[in-house]
């Protein structure tokens, strides 16, 4: 990743930590933190001022997103290919395990083919 972009990104996540020092959310708390956050960023954008306030909006949410996934895990992302079948079936590209099933999974397959 870019050196200047991880400088913006850990310069946004200081100020975070020195403003609301000690804070945790649950998952939930954290994507409607993101979503307020996202939301300043369009506001900014549809009142006109400029990339440049929607780039400082853009850091925070995207700082946001850094702090989430280090208070709450950050799993790496696994690449599903579909099987060549015919049906909507994946499999983990990492030892071809198909993934386990969402709790409460109710059988309709939430990936959208293309």
């Amino acid at each position: 990743m870019n050196t200047q972009i991880m400088e913006a990104l850990d310069s946004e996540r200081a100020y975070q930590e020195k403003k609301y020092p000690g804070h945790r959310h649950s998952t939930g708390e954290w994507l409607l933190i993101m979503e307020k956050c996202l939301a300043d960023a369009k506001a900014a954008w549809n009142c006109g001022h400029g990339d440049g306030s929607v780039m400082d909006e853009i850091r925070q949410v995207t700082a946001v997103g850094v702090a989430a996934l280090e208070q709450c895990g950050s799993p790496l992302r696994v690449e599903r290919v579909p099987v060549p079948s015919g049906e909507k079936q994946w499999r983990a590209l990492q030892g071809a395990v198909d993934p386990p099933a969402p709790t409460g999974f109710s059988g309709i397959d939430p990936v959208k083919e293309p």
